[in-house]
C-alpha cells in the first residue's frame, strides 16, 4: 500500500530518499496510522506532520523509517516550516531520530542524551 498522497512530487521525493520501500514494509496498522499525516494537501504539512509522527512513534519503527523521519525533519527545519527552527525542536527531533536509528554522529561526537529529547506531539502518540 502506498500511503503518500497522490501528489506526484511528494511520492517521487519520498521514493528518492529510499523511504517508500521502508514505509511499505511496515505492518498495516502503522501504515494506516501514517496515512493521515502523509496525505495532507499541503506538502509542508505532509512533510512536517509525517516527520513528527515518525518521531512520536519511533519506538515502534525500524531504523530505515527513523532515517526517513530524520530526513523529513531536516528538510522541514532547513526551511523553518512549522517553526521548527524557533526553539531548536527540529534539530532535537532530527538528532534523536538519527541516534535511535543507530547512525554515527556526523562529527564523531555524541548525540544528545535521550533525556534532552523534545516531547512528541500528543496527537501522534501511540494508541
Amino acid at each position: 500500500m502506498i500511503i503518500i498522497s497522490d501528489n506526484g512530487q511528494a511520492r517521487a521525493w519520498l521514493n528518492g530518499l529510499g523511504g517508500l520501500a521502508a514505509v511499505q514494509a511496515l505492518d498495516a496498522g502503522l501504515q494506516a496510522a501514517l496515512a493521515a499525516p502523509a496525505a495532507e494537501v499541503s506538502i509542508v504539512d505532509a512533510v512536517c506532520r509525517s516527520g513528527e509522527f515518525i518521531y512520536a512513534r519511533r519506538a515502534d519503527l525500524p531504523a530505515d523509517v527513523l532515517a526517513l523521519g530524520a530526513g523529513l525533519i531536516a528538510f522541514a527545519t532547513t526551511w523553518s516550516w512549522h517553526g521548527l527552527t524557533l526553539d531548536g525542536r527540529g534539530l532535537g527531533l532530527m538528532s534523536a531520530l538519527r541516534r535511535d536509528a543507530g547512525e554515527p554522529h556526523p562529527t564523531g561526537g555524541a548525540w544528545p542524551d535521550p533525556s534532552e529529547d523534545p516531547a512528541p506531539l500528543p496527537e501522534f502518540a501511540a494508541a
